[in-house]
């Protein structure tokens, strides 16, 4: 049975855009969240805010180049194409004018170490061209293949299979720190490192480490991730409600480490968040001076 396609698309003006998002294959459920095809176009620059999360982004475009920067980042903007992002412990802003189309993958950091073949502490705070990461010859193929199929469910089809072949090449990981990493997800970044530490036998130092080194950013850090995501999320749904009480829901027992996370992680308060929410799932606005 086909996997089921959900759609959005929104237009406001000169501004407009649909977006196609598909489960991957039920293979590469432990390694890619979720699939995204999008195609939009804005006849003035249109500059979005992207959020830290538990997974690396994949950009395969198959339009102009896309301007890339870390919010706090004073090299500047970088232009990019295909590319894959690390995990980041800190805002980014993208940046586009015209017309633009690709498809987005979202891997786990599980899935990602296994089928990027390398540890994640390479691509901390990074965006790597997809054929850095592939070789020139299979990302071109890829984007290519993308380029001439009839339409989202073959392009995510393509991607099933692209990403499947290297699955089935990859090596394992320690099953400790998959462990330890799901742990982490499935109790939201509520799981104490200590208590994950002493469960798979490790020492705090040695688990903290390795899973530095595997996954790109320490456990600490991942939790802290994990939770500030899942209560920016209930803002968003949740909007009227008080934050006080959202705040709760996602694992914050106190004002000032909710603050703290959300000016580390979304560099804004909760309240300019909310404010920069695009109607129908379009991510966040930035408003950032280039």
């Amino acid at each position: 049975m086909p996997l089921a396609i959900r759609t959005l698309s929104h237009q406001d003006g000169d501004h407009r855009w649909e977006m196609a998002s598909r489960d991957p294959d039920p293979r590469l459920a432990a390694c890619i969240s979720g699939y995204q095809g999008y195609a939009e176009l804005a006849a003035l620059p249109m500059r979005r805010m992207e959020l830290p999360f538990a997974g690396l982004p994949m950009i395969v475009s198959l339009g102009p180049r896309i301007g890339v920067k870390l919010l706090d980042e004073a090299a500047g903007w970088t232009q990019h194409r295909s590319f894959i992002a690390g995990l980041h412990d800190r805002p980014a802003l993208t940046e586009y004018t015209g017309a633009q189309e690709g498809v987005q993958v979202n891997f786990t950091p599980i899935g990602a170490c296994l089928i990027l073949g390398r540890p994640l502490a390479e691509l901390f705070n990074e965006v790597v061209a997809l054929e850095d990461i592939f070789g020139e010859a299979d990302a071109r193929r890829l984007v290519a293949q993308l380029q001439e199929a009839p339409g989202w469910a073959a392009r995510f089809q393509i991607m099933d299979g692209f990403l499947l072949d290297r699955l089935a090449a990859a090596p394992s990981l320690p099953s400790e720190l998959t462990w330890a990493w799901r742990m982490l997800e499935q109790s939201g970044g509520q799981y104490e490192v200590a208590s994950l530490a002493e469960e798979i036998g490790w020492s705090r130092k040695h688990l903290s480490v390795q899973f530095r080194q595997r996954f790109g950013l320490p456990p600490k850090t991942v939790a802290r991730i994990l939770r500030f995501h899942r209560t920016a999320a209930l803002l968003g749904e949740a909007a009227s409600e008080g934050r006080a009480d959202i705040a709760l829901a996602g694992g914050y027992y106190d004002q000032p480490h909710f603050n703290r996370d959300f000016r580390q992680f979304a560099g804004c308060t909760p309240g300019d968040y909310l404010a920069r929410l695009l109607p129908e799932g379009g991510g966040i606005a930035a408003v950032e001076p280039r």
